[in-house]
């Protein structure tokens, strides 16, 4: 989730933000929003920052239920990420290095982000 080169970056976001729905094929280019949404940099940045805060405040000994949302966070992150440059590598990051919940020690972002930033 993490686009460094700033000429892609500004034609996915272009893509992205002439697209109906933020995902998919771009189509006429809206006007701009009164308050833009972030741009898939500041979308990228922002999401690590958000999970691995989430890492940092992990319970040390988790309940089934906090496990079990932890996973359908990401799970659900996944399927829904905006970013169509970004998502299906997020999607097959998770698929093969499904989240590890049992504890905080386990829940670590940084595994995930090494193999999205690439």
């Amino acid at each position: 989730m993490c686009i460094r080169d700033s000429k892609k970056a500004k034609r996915i976001n272009k893509a992205f933000f002439a697209s109906s729905s933020g995902v998919g094929a771009a189509v006429a280019e809206p006007a701009a929003p009164s308050e833009c949404p972030l741009d898939v940099e500041e979308l990228g940045n922002a999401t690590w920052r958000f999970l691995h805060t989430t890492a940092a405040y992990y319970p040390l000994e988790p309940t089934e239920t906090q496990k079990q949302s932890a996973v359908q966070l990401i799970h659900s992150l996944a399927q829904l990420y905006p970013c169509p440059i970004c998502a299906p590598d997020f999607r097959e990051a998770v698929s093969n290095h499904p989240p590890q919940v049992a504890s905080r020690k386990e829940f670590v972002m940084c595994r995930l982000t090494q193999l999205t930033k690439s």
